[in-house]
């Protein structure tokens, strides 16, 4: 007979807080892929930030099946208001943070969990990512450099240049923040939440660790392409400035000036090509190419049905 000291000590508790505003489509999606993680111990803490549509019944009716799932609701109040207050619920010893319209692959908490506990001195675990357009179905991947051990200088001179890393694409010691302390800033509203977060704990000295497998989907939707990336770009120079105060004096004296040229190099290269479009130049040289273009292209499909005979 196996006495109780004999059995193996459960597995940490690993929290995973989604935030849901206005999703009501795909937020089954993101609390399927939390559910179905080979990890044998975990709570799903939904937020649902003022939905306006039905998603709050959608998270109802999937919470009776589950009883791993607990679903909560605030007045709209933005994204890091409702990741604190679902972090105020969290009891695991790790959190991880999704939103509600991406995904997480079976098994990115299992793997990440591991590479905690091979680097007990580090207190986040990151992994690489994929971008899944809904609009098309297509899964993209473009590489990116693995976050160092000690990323401030990474966060405040690569962001968006090089280095990336959504927050779903990363799993959280608890200890990482002191008892009674809000992961987001409660004072800053704006978007690019996440590099701010990551800043806050990149300053704080926390050690991260980083194994470039790709364990979640970055999702978007083709139709918000233009948008999202015009309030990037705006709210990028919001949360520099933000950001810009809380550096310590003499971290990076240049780090606002360089950001606001970077955003507006960005910027220029994304609306060039539209300017381009819109003009009569690329519109009368489009109406003389496009002939050749279709003549060209019946010639090529012609030559390889040539060729297969």
């Amino acid at each position: 007979m196996v006495s109780v000291q004999d059995q193996p000590p459960e597995p940490p508790l690993v929290s995973v807080v989604v935030t849901c505003f206005n999703q009501q489509r795909v937020i089954s999606e993101a609390i399927e892929s939390v559910l179905k993680q080979t990890w044998p111990n975990i709570e799903c803490i939904v937020v649902d930030d003022g939905s306006s549509d039905d998603s709050l019944l959608v998270l109802n009716v999937l919470a009776t099946a589950d009883d791993r799932l607990r679903v909560f609701s605030q007045q709209n109040a933005g994204v890091s208001a409702a990741r604190n207050y679902g972090f105020g619920q969290a009891k695991g010893s790790f959190i991880k943070f999704l939103d509600g319209d991406d995904l997480l692959k079976p098994e990115i908490i299992a793997e990440q969990v591991r590479l905690l506990n091979e680097h007990p001195d580090a207190g986040v675990a990151c992994c690489d990512h994929e971008f899944f357009n809904r609009s098309t179905g297509r899964i993209s991947h473009y590489p990116t450099p693995a976050i160092e051990r000690f990323p401030l200088r990474q966060l405040l001179e690569d962001w968006f240049v090089r280095s990336t890393l959504p927050v779903h694409a990363a799993l959280y010691r608890r200890s990482v923040w002191r008892q009674n302390h809000l992961p987001f800033p409660t004072n800053y509203r704006g978007r690019c939440e996440d590099w701010v977060f990551l800043v806050q704990i990149a300053i704080a000295g926390t050690q991260f660790v980083d194994e470039r497998k790709s364990l979640c989907l970055y999702c978007a939707e083709d139709q918000s392409f233009t948008v999202d990336q015009y309030r990037r770009n705006t709210s990028a120079i919001e949360a520099a400035r933000y950001i810009d105060g809380l550096l310590p004096d003499g971290t990076d004296q240049d780090f606002f000036r360089r950001n606001v040229e970077n955003t507006l190099r960005r910027c220029v290269q994304t609306e060039a090509p539209l300017i381009l479009r819109g003009s009569w130049n690329w519109r009368f040289g489009y109406m003389l190419s496009y002939p050749v273009l279709r003549v060209w292209r019946w010639l090529r499909r012609f030559m390889f049905r040539l060729g297969r005979k």
